[in-house]
């Protein structure tokens, strides 16, 4: 996992801004020892990790992962299938049949964006980790699409991918 020591000094350890920690994502610097939801393994402190916040009926509860596990096993590219519509998390606008969107995915926890709204988290990301890293990791995640669930793959999203990381 990249640390502190990894990124560019003086940068904020908090890559998203309060509007995006309120949408249920979080990406920062870890400032306790976690574990990550996907390879199970700890998450150091200092380490780049991002998380989906989950709403148990009494409290919020974050599923965290390391920042590579996120871009590179949780994070799908799809155009959405159904015409019942769904909301985008991070602007409120609608999803329709056909659109473009990244369904980003922790154990139990799930949230969808339009890729201009998701391009905060992956530029959050690029700055803790650098564009090249996150790059890589995504594409990885094109790898394991799955074209029965509407997955797409990393080629066919690679400019958009870029775009999102250049923000």
């Amino acid at each position: 996992a990249n640390t502190v020591e990894d990124t560019n000094e003086g940068q904020s350890s908090q890559a998203t801004d309060a509007e995006d920690r309120q949408r249920g994502i979080l990406v920062e610097l870890a400032w306790r020892k976690s574990n990550c939801h996907c390879c199970k393994l700890p998450i150091e402190k200092g380490a780049a990790r991002c998380g989906l916040e989950l709403n148990n009926g009494r409290i919020w509860k974050a599923r965290w992962c390391h920042a590579q596990c996120f871009l590179s096993n949780c994070t799908r590219f799809s155009r959405y299938p159904n015409s019942r519509k769904l909301i985008c998390r991070g602007s409120g606008r609608t999803i329709s049949k056909g659109d473009l969107f990244v369904r980003f995915s922790i154990g139990d926890a799930s949230s969808n964006w339009l890729p201009e709204s998701a391009s905060r988290i992956f530029g959050g990301l690029a700055k803790l980790v650098g564009s090249e890293a996150a790059r890589q990791w995504i594409r990885s995640s094109g790898c394991k699409a799955d074209p029965i669930s509407g997955d797409l793959p990393y080629e066919d999203v690679e400019d958009l991918i870029n775009e999102m990381l250049r923000t």
